[in-house]
């Protein structure tokens, strides 16, 4: 995730914990319409993430199939 959608999840972390155990903090403008907005951000930063991870795995498994190739330099031996 990148410093804009933690900032989100510290945001909406501290939203939820002050409406839980201080339920009369959250201000009147924290609508649910603007909480729905946010999951719906952070939904989409999570798949991005998955398919950034999903790819990641995906690479390391081709690099270490080629790791065990042998090198140009024994080919041509």
């Amino acid at each position: 995730m990148n410093e804009n959608e933690q900032e989100l999840v510290r945001n909406l972390y501290r939203k939820v914990f002050y409406s839980i155990f201080y339920p009369g903090f959250v201000n009147a403008e924290d609508d649910h319409g603007k909480l729905r907005g946010q999951i719906e951000q952070l939904k989409t930063a999570l798949e991005h993430a998955q398919i950034i991870r999903r790819r990641k795995i995906e690479y390391d498994a081709v690099t270490e199939k080629v790791n065990t190739l042998p090198s140009r330099e024994e080919l041509e031996q």
